[in-house]
């Protein structure tokens, strides 16, 4: 078991060529907390990410 601890943060993407130009925007988790727990439980391992 994996535990991260950190500020969890969302991204907002685009598939705009620029942001000028962008409409409508997808959300992901962000932040290195959040990063790390996600890929961790990708391979298979229990992950707990912790927001302070």
């Amino acid at each position: 078991m994996f535990l991260s601890i950190g500020e969890v943060l969302i991204d907002m993407i685009t598939e705009s060529d620029a942001l000028y130009n962008a409409t409508v925007f997808r959300k992901f988790f962000g932040g290195s907390p959040a990063n790390i727990a996600i890929n961790i439980a990708r391979q298979g391992s229990i992950a707990i990410c912790y927001q302070l």
